[in-house]
C-alpha cells in the first residue's frame, strides 16, 4: 500500500516538473514551447541550449521518475 503512494507521489512530482518545463519554454519563446510539445527531440535541444532556465524543471522530473523507480523496485521485491 505504501509503495502505491510512493509511485503516485513520484508521478505527480514528474508531472509538475513537466508542466514547469513547458512554462519555462513559453517564457523563452512560444515557438520553443510549440516545438517541445510537438517534437520531443526539440526538448533536448532546448535543455542543452537553455540549461539555466530548464535546470529546475528537468531535475524535478528526474526526481519524480527516481521516486517512481524506487516504488517499482520495492513492489518487485515484495
Amino acid at each position: 500500500m505504501m509503495t502505491d503512494w510512493l509511485i503516485v507521489l513520484g508521478a505527480l512530482i514528474a508531472i509538475i516538473g513537466g508542466v514547469l518545463f513547458i512554462i519555462e519554454t513559453f517564457k523563452v519563446s512560444w515557438l520553443w514551447c510549440v516545438g517541445c510539445i510537438l517534437l520531443s527531440p526539440i526538448a533536448i535541444v532546448f535543455i542543452i541550449r537553455h540549461w539555466e532556465v530548464s535546470k529546475k524543471p528537468v531535475l524535478l522530473q528526474l526526481a519524480g521518475f527516481g521516486i517512481v523507480g524506487v516504488g517499482m523496485l520495492v513492489i518487485d521485491s515484495m
